[in-house]
């Protein structure tokens, strides 16, 4: 069975994503990162007008106010203030379930010694913590507002205040809202996201619900941002106050860097491109959760797992020696496949290679790269015949003969997660095997074979067959197709080795 929350991703170019525009990126995260707002530290005047500016923003865009009363405010502490905003959703028999989308729009103001790394006493604006986020967030709401249907489920837009002193505004929101392990289903955050960088998005959360990788995954499919999982949730952003709730969560950021909390981090250092991409894969995710038929439910083993299985992949595996030979490494700079040894009792000595001969012919392969070689022995039929060139003689040698074992016919073996149903994690890949040619890596998670779910018995099977098969495999949270092309076994035990003159043929 699918995942849940695995459903087509919206078209790249659909009018509701459209909304999410750089222009409009920039206008609120300039406002809210100018020092006009001097740093938005909370219970302060740059606090009260950047909640302020939030609630006028979500008004305008048409969401109702959720933060108590007919206001988007939710006071709190010592001054703070949570602005909060609701689309109710459109199905009577699901418009109860809440998703949550948010983040938080503090910051540190000038610096104290417990919050800055220097220097003190000058604004620091915190674009990319979080005006990003926020900017993000805002552009989200107007995005999903537009929807030509509402969702399915009611989406909550959370702006938390106190993020930066204990993630005291999440903290509130969650402890004031009735049922939140039942009627929150999902609850996606975003902090610091306006630094992407090749590296791309580290994530966290992915496991704490079956199939939230997949998700995101498919949310991808357009923007193809590399996306970094991370095994272990950390409690350093609001994410955490909906994860110790036993809510399924994603964090998302781009990371650190040398302007985090320091007066340096202004808007002139943000991708906006990048921002954008990000968003829209968020709202995709936000509005996939929301009108999915169903939803998994928490997965309390993420609360304990230490090495997942996702983790477990080893590097790739020599492939089995089959032949029984080494080569020159300083003669391959010319084009040369020269024996340096043959091993006794291997096919390379038993057909009569000898130390300083030149390789001229492997099957298929015929003087090309050493890699094409090395493949072509790992996948080839155990019946094979080379050709090789000894010094001083005329005419070149040729021998037929067997090699040892069975050709290497797929290459890789996988196993499965409980966090990702209906995928195969690759966990090791046999170098120049037709797993490893075709480009499958180890840690790829396989999504589909054949456009089937990949179930550990389908996987086996390709094991013991010489099928090709197509596959989509997803990587760093991008997908993309490949064919895995198996050699056909030619026989079993090796044997003996026959050889003669390639002159008398």
């Amino acid at each position: 069975m699918l995942p849940c929350l695995l459903v087509e991703a919206a078209e790249p170019h659909s009018a509701w994503l459209d909304r999410i525009d750089v222009a409009d990126l920039k206008r609120h995260a300039s406002f809210l990162a100018s020092d006009t707002l001097e740093g938005r530290q909370s219970g302060t005047r740059g606090s009260q007008a950047a909640a302020a500016y939030l609630a006028a923003d979500l008004r305008k865009v048409g969401l109702s106010p959720a933060g108590g009363g007919n206001d988007f405010r939710q006071p709190f502490g010592n001054r703070y203030t949570n602005v909060v905003a609701r689309l109710t959703g459109s199905d009577p028999a699901l418009c109860d379930e809440v998703i949550v989308i948010g983040a938080h729009y503090d910051h540190v103001g000038y610096g104290t010694a417990s919050n800055s790394f220097g220097p003190l006493g000058v604004i620091h604006n915190g674009a990319d913590d979080n005006a990003s986020g926020v900017a993000a967030l805002l552009e989200i709401a107007e995005a999903v507002v537009k929807l030509d249907t509402p969702p399915a489920r009611s989406i909550v837009f959370g702006f938390w205040d106190g993020e930066e002193v204990a993630l005291l505004g999440s903290q509130h929101w969650v402890a004031t809202t009735p049922n939140v392990a039942t009627t929150v289903k999902f609850a996606l955050n975003l902090d610091m996201i306006g630094r992407l960088r090749d590296e791309g998005v580290q994530v966290m959360g992915w496991r704490s619900a079956a199939g939230l990788r997949t998700a995101l995954s498919a949310a991808n499919a357009a923007e193809q941002i590399p996306f970094q999982f991370g095994a272990v949730v950390t409690p350093d952003s609001d994410h955490q106050s909906f994860y110790a709730a036993r809510v399924p969560v994603l964090h998302f950021d781009t990371g650190k860097h040398e302007d985090y909390h320091r007066p340096t981090d202004d808007v002139e250092r943000l991708n906006w491109t990048g921002l954008r991409q990000i968003a829209r894969v968020a709202a995709q995710i936000v509005t996939h959760a929301a009108n999915a038929e169903s939803l998994p439910v928490f997965r309390r083993e993420a609360f304990h797992e230490r090495i997942p299985t996702t983790a477990k992949t080893d590097e790739r595996t020599a492939p089995p020696v089959r032949f029984g030979f080494t080569w020159r490494p300083d003669r391959l700079k010319e084009g040369i496949v020269e024996v340096a040894q043959v091993v006794p009792g291997y096919p390379a000595a038993l057909s009569g290679l000898l130390p300083g001969d030149r390789l001229l012919q492997f099957g298929r392969w015929n003087s090309a790269t050493l890699a094409e070689l090395r493949a072509e022995i790992t996948e080839s039929p155990m019946e094979t015949a080379i050709t090789w060139q000894r010094p001083g003689e005329p005419a070149p040698r040729a021998a037929a003969l067997r090699l040892i074992g069975e050709p290497v016919r797929w290459g890789a073996t996988g196993g499965i997660d409980p966090a990702l149903p209906g995928c195969l994690v690759v966990s090791n890949v046999v170098e120049t095997s037709p797993a490893e040619t075709a480009g499958l890596m180890p840690g790829d998670i396989v999504v589909e074979l054949d456009g089937h779910v990949a179930s550990q018995t389908a996987w086996e099977a390709l094991a013991q067959s010489a099928q090709t098969v197509n596959l989509v495999i997803e990587r760093l949270g991008r997908r993309r197709e490949i064919t895995v092309k198996p050699y056909q076994s030619a026989g079993s035990d090796h044997g003996t080795v026959s050889t003669r003159d390639a002159s008398s043929e």
